[in-house]
């Protein structure tokens, strides 16, 4: 049987310079620069030891036989932050692959776990720095007292042109056991070095942005002044009555997290231009290492993690600002009546919101506590309060891990499960969904008649055409024609009683057309009436339309009793007896005059004065009706009810004057 011969262990490949795989290779496409780097964080030895208080503290120290090491680290899986943690850390340690062979490196490592015990022992060199230093000669690099160890190395990849701190971290708790977290923080070498379409794109929205910033601060700066100007209080005052507000509060926020993230990246490119400066000499050092190669190394290292947190701080800083940006384009959004009833809506049922979001918290903080004290000490995700917060919130929203629950008992979970799941979803979050609906549904109809975006839109292009005819104005011109008639002051222009017209518009604004100006002034007093009465909801509507008909119904009872009273009249007159009896001569008779004449004059005064007196009343009933018509026009059927009866009895009316009209030629006749 022949044996197998040696594979090769190398290839040189086309275009390698060295066989591969190259030296410090990390993952085939990455460059380990330098080496390893090895350190920890460590707690003190002391007192620190929980006994129970009637146990002799000496007892206690002589039966453990050693002191305790308390830490944080470790209680829980780690996270992102403590791999983040650079703070504290000693015993530092390198491992140099340009400096020593995989032999002696593996010596070293070895030297690290037993203390350099074997190495004293065969009369070797000690190749662990810390445990050969002074009183630590026979100390394991690892103890008891060691609570988080970080291996550490800086990797080059050319294929994007980036750095990255690679750290795997081991966390020791005090319960024995061992969590290993991996942590990459990576850095671009240049951001420019990239195709051109590329570079240009990412230029035009850099310039863009700082452009819109310095646009925001000289709005800001400029509404400021302005209002200065034109407040006649103090300083504070005027900016507190005439500037402060929410949106320019979001606005100032807006350009200072834009500017403190400038800050930060300016801050993060020095950082990695400091590491780009130290790679040549580290590079040199690695291929031609020299006494001076530790120390390059030790100060690449801090470079590099100069960089990696300098560009973490500018990725948590810009993680804010584009949720200022959100509030900025709500602001945009409440130009357009359509795209502001998100806004609105929330808005309307802020007052609604409140109350019940007191009465939410209170319940969903009992289920939390309870959850924490229920699940807390067998499941990681409801260990600690912030946990269970955030681990309840994901329940009821349809993320939870029923399996891992069940591990306090399936009848025990599944009692808490639908108690929680009865509370928080079928009643608290539809009863949310039920405020906001309703709220909704009030700002939609508002907003039924109101113009959509696209029809705004073509309006606008409208407009501008028109502008451009000259056919009409514009309301920056109307409104910079008022502002210097108050010499630039906005407040007292706008506190302002003067009573504005068509024709004063027209003669004051230049090239304004009659037609624009009266348009302008019947949109100026809809706006002014909706701001002054805002708008009524359907029960106000309601209440109103009651009270307006019970009113309505007052005045055609009065109407009727005026016709009824002219009836009782006109059959009284009928009844009255020929000339010479003494109720006529009562009511006719004169001196001077016939009976008969006075008769006549008699009855022709009170016609006409009769006449004229139903006339104005029913002209002002009719007008009142009108008016009634227009402003209840969700009540047309009723009033149109009212208008028939109203002819009727105005038929009847005038077929009595006609009547008592044909008397009265009778009586001529007779005379």
């Amino acid at each position: 049987m022949t044996s197998r011969p040696d594979m090769p262990t190398a290839w040189l490949f086309n275009g390698y310079e060295r066989p591969a795989p190259v030296a410090n290779e990390y993952l085939h496409y990455a460059k380990v620069i330098s080496g390893i780097r090895m350190r920890q964080s460590v707690s003190g030895a002391g007192d620190f030891c929980v006994l129970p208080s009637l146990l002799d503290p000496a007892l206690l120290s002589q039966w453990l036989a050693k002191p305790c090491f308390p830490s944080d680290l470790g209680l829980l899986s780690p996270e992102v932050h403590e791999a983040e943690n650079f703070l504290g850390l000693q015993r530092e340690e390198f491992l140099f692959p340009d400096l020593f062979t995989i032999q002696e490196l593996t010596q070293q490592v070895l030297d690290m776990e037993d203390g350099c015990a074997y190495s004293n022992a065969t009369g070797n060199a000690c190749r662990c720095e810390w445990c050969s230093a002074g009183a630590q000669s026979l100390r394991p690099w690892i103890d008891e007292e060691t609570s988080r160890v970080e291996i550490s190395m800086v990797v080059y990849n050319a294929q994007y042109g980036s750095y990255t701190y690679v750290s795997v971290n081991f966390m020791f708790n005090r319960g024995g056991h061992i969590h290993s977290f991996i942590h990459c923080l990576s850095a671009f070498v240049d951001p420019f070095l990239r195709p051109g379409p590329e570079l240009a794109l990412t230029l035009v929205a850099a310039t863009l942005w700082i452009g819109a910033l310095l646009y925001a601060l000289a709005a800001e700066l400029t509404e400021i002044r302005g209002a200065i100007r034109n407040s006649n209080a103090g300083l504070r005052k005027a900016l507190w009555e005439d500037y402060v507000g929410f949106y320019n509060m979001v606005d100032w926020s807006s350009i200072i997290v834009g500017s403190l993230a400038i800050g930060y990246y300016f801050q993060s490119r020095i950082a990695a231009s400091a590491v780009n400066e130290l790679l040549p000499s580290m590079i040199d050092a690695s291929l031609k290492p020299d006494a001076n190669y530790q120390s390059t190394v030790k100060e690449f290292f801090r470079a590099a993690e100069d960089m990696s947190k300098a560009k973490k701080d500018t990725e948590l800083q810009l993680m804010f600002y584009p949720l200022i940006i959100m509030m900025r384009l709500f602001r945009s959004f409440e130009a357009q009546p359509r795209l502001a009833l998100v806004s609105a809506t929330l808005k309307t049922a802020a007052p609604d919101l409140g109350h019940f979001f007191m009465i939410f918290l209170c319940v969903y903080l009992c289920f939390v506590v309870s959850s924490l004290l229920f699940f807390g000490q067998d499941l990681e995700s409801f260990s600690t309060m912030d946990r269970a917060l955030h681990t309840s919130f994901l329940a009821m929203f349809g993320d939870w891990d029923w399996n891992a629950m069940t591990d306090v008992g399936m009848l025990r979970a599944a009692v808490w499960f639908w108690v929680f799941m009865v509370m928080m979803v079928l009643f608290m979050l539809n009863m949310l969904l039920a405020i906001i609906m309703d709220a909704y549904q009030m700002e939609k109809y508002k907003t039924s008649d109101a113009t959509t975006l696209w029809q705004q839109i073509l309006d606008m292009i409208e407009r501008r055409r028109q502008y451009i005819r000259g056919e009409r104005v514009r309301l920056t011109d109307v409104w910079k024609t008022f502002r210097r008639q108050y010499a630039g002051k906005e407040k007292a222009m706008l506190s302002s009683d003067q009573l504005l017209s068509v024709e004063y518009l027209v003669n004051t604004v230049t090239r304004m057309p009659e037609q624009q100006a009266l348009r302008t002034m019947v949109h100026s007093l809809k706006r002014d009436d909706i701001l002054t009465h805002g708008f009524m909801t359907e029960e106000q509507v309601n209440k109103h339309v009651e009270k307006t008909l019970g009113s309505m119904e007052l005045k055609i009872k009065a109407i009727l009793e005026d016709v009824e009273f002219i009836n009782d009249k006109l059959d009284f007159f009928d009844r009255l007896l020929a000339p010479g009896d003494a109720e006529y001569d009562f009511y006719f008779g004169a001196d001077g005059q016939s009976h008969d004449q006075a008769s006549r004059l008699w009855i022709y005064n009170s016609i006409t004065a009769f006449s004229e007196e139903l006339q104005q009343n029913f002209v002002r009933g009719i007008q009142r009706i009108g008016t009634w018509q227009d402003e209840f026009e969700c009540e047309q059927t009723e009033l149109a009810d009212g208008l028939r009866e109203f002819e009727q009895l105005l038929a009847q009316s005038l077929e009595a004057l006609q009547e008592l009209s044909n008397v009265v030629e009778g009586m001529d006749k007779e005379i």
